[in-house]
């Protein structure tokens, strides 16, 4: 079986410690988790952004029941009563869905022949990397239930205009919603970086091309997901519009998660990174997608 204290008691290699204690074994984990925790960070766009997030103290077995009202209350409303007659009987409609997070990982196993010999830190390497795909797995969960069931599409041309931008919101506020944010990919970014109405309001704005968040348009947030585009999850010329208080959903039941242990008999570490995720819309009409060919 493996040894999963492995990595607690064994030599620290790659720090050039040779203290057997357990003190000095924690350093690679604490270490591992740490630089994890920086790279997911670093590439999530969508997962702030979810209406609800349910962690694993909020989900008592494997999945978890959500009770939401339904749109617009149908079954409640407020109606004129004639002299002496009863008052109408109205009352809330409830849906309830099932959201039920499932696993994903993957396993890093890097020989002490790579520790000793290579010219950086491979197994640092290798989960920062890991860190990178844990985060663009997540926004692809959610991209694609949002892309599947979002409530309004907008057919856009060759490139990205502002009455394409314009429809979308009209289609959230015929609906009773308030557009807050706009997510784009690279090649739409692009094409609102050529729109003069765009870059003139992004001049008091967000300048740092660094950053996620590019700007602002008539009032909405303006992200751009690397998860869109460039061969990415979800369709290369895709943008949404959305509420972000009523657009989608995510439960957590394990967050993301490091596990070592050697193979002593094979001479080599292992690094196991896993999380147990789910991402579900909320409101098929607080999203409305636009396409671009």
């Amino acid at each position: 079986m493996p040894n999963y204290k492995g990595l607690l008691t064994t030599d620290n290699v790659e720090q050039g410690s040779s203290s057997t204690s357990a003190s000095g074994g924690l350093t690679i984990p604490k270490q591992l988790y740490g630089s994890l925790i920086e790279s997911v960070r670093r590439n999530l766009v969508w997962r702030p952004l979810a209406a609800i997030a349910i962690g694993p103290g909020q989900i008592p077995g494997s999945s978890v029941d959500v009770d939401l009202e339904s749109e617009g209350n149908p079954g409640l409303d407020v109606l004129e009563v004639a002299e002496g007659a009863e008052f109408p009987m109205e009352a809330l409609q409830i849906e309830t869905f099932n959201v039920k997070p499932k696993k994903y990982g993957v396993r890093l196993p890097i020989t002490e022949e790579m520790l000793e010999d290579g010219k950086w830190n491979l197994l640092q390497r290798s989960v920062e990397v890991a860190g990178y795909k844990v985060a663009k797995k997540m926004d692809g969960l959610i991209i694609d239930s949002v892309r599947a069931n979002a409530g309004f599409t907008t057919s856009g041309g060759a490139t990205l205009t502002i009455p394409n931008i314009t429809e979308s919101m009209q289609d959230l506020e015929g609906n009773g919603y308030t557009p807050t944010d706009f997510i784009v990919g690279v090649e739409v970014a692009n094409d609102l970086r050529n729109i003069d109405l765009f870059v003139h309001a992004d001049k008091s704005g967000i300048t740092n091309v660094g950053q996620a968040l590019i700007g602002r348009i008539y009032g909405m947030n303006v992200w751009v997901s690397n998860n869109l585009g460039n061969g990415n999850t979800g369709a290369r010329t895709d943008a949404y519009v959305i509420d972000r208080r009523h657009a989608f959903m995510y439960a957590e039941k394990r967050a993301v998660t490091v596990k070592n242990f050697d193979q002593i008999y094979k001479d080599v570490k292992n690094a196991v990174v896993s999380f147990r995720f789910a991402a579900r819309y909320l409101r098929a009409n607080a999203t409305s997608k636009i396409t671009t060919t």
